[in-house]
C-alpha cells in the first residue's frame, strides 16, 4: 500500500497560508455555488413544465448545473482568479433569475 493513500487529505493544511477573512470568502462563494445550482435547477424545472418544453435549453441549463457542481468540488481557497470569475458567473445566474 503506498504510504500517500493513508494521508489524510487536509494534511497539507497545516502549510496553509490564507487569513479567516479569505476562509469566510472561500465558505461564501461555496455557498454562492450551490444558490447560482438551485436557481438553474428552478429554471429548467420551469422549461420542464412549460407548455413546449425546449429540450436544447433543458440540455445547457443541465450541463452548466454540473460545470457548476465539478468546479465546486474543485475549487481551492488558494485560487483567487478561479474564485472571481465563478463568483462573477453565479451573480449573473442568481441576479437574471425572475423566478
Amino acid at each position: 500500500m503506498d504510504p500517500d493513500e493513508d494521508a489524510s487529505p487536509i494534511s497539507d493544511l497545516r502549510n496553509a497560508t490564507w487569513d479567516a477573512e479569505r476562509e469566510l470568502e472561500y465558505d461564501l462563494l461555496k455557498d454562492m455555488v450551490r444558490d447560482a445550482v438551485g436557481v438553474l435547477s428552478a429554471m429548467a424545472h420551469a422549461e420542464r413544465r412549460s407548455e413546449a418544453p425546449r429540450d436544447d435549453v433543458i440540455r445547457r441549463i443541465d450541463e452548466q448545473k454540473a460545470r457548476l457542481a465539478q468546479e465546486l468540488r474543485g475549487l481551492r481557497i488558494s485560487d483567487t482568479e478561479g474564485s472571481v470569475r465563478l463568483r462573477a458567473e453565479c451573480l449573473e445566474i442568481i441576479k437574471g433569475y425572475g423566478g
